[in-house]
């Protein structure tokens, strides 16, 4: 994995078939809930594609976990995403919003999955 691949495709797509079975939901269902086709959703979960990581974290959230689940090494137990990277990829286009914008995201990291249901129930009304 070089410095510009924030994280392991394989283990990634790994990860999503695992998580998709226990969810019972199909992968064009998924694709669908995500808003992206079926054919990149399969590339991304046989690892194929790598995923940007707002698609990522939405399909993380349909199978309910979080994209720091997705994301993290298990085997390793380091992160494969940092807050670094993260900090560094914001800056240019955020500036001094930065903080807060990592600071939102690790908190909604933490929310509960029904949480966040509720919450986007709350903006599609």
């Amino acid at each position: 994995m070089t410095r510009r691949e924030l994280y392991d495709k394989q283990i990634a797509g790994e990860k999503i078939r695992r998580w998709q079975r226990e969810s019972g939901l199909q992968g064009q269902e998924i694709a669908k809930m995500v808003g992206i086709s079926a054919p990149y959703f399969s590339d991304i979960r046989k690892g194929k594609q790598r995923g940007s990581i707002p698609v990522l974290a939405k399909i993380a959230d349909v199978l309910g976990r979080s994209v720091e689940d997705l994301l993290t090494d298990q085997k390793t137990g380091q992160e494969t995403i940092q807050i670094a990277e993260l900090r560094k990829a914001l800056q240019p286009i955020f500036k001094s919003e930065t903080d807060d914008i990592i600071e939102g995201i690790q908190l909604w990291r933490r929310a509960p999955h029904n949480f966040k249901a509720a919450f986007r129930s709350l903006l599609d009304a």
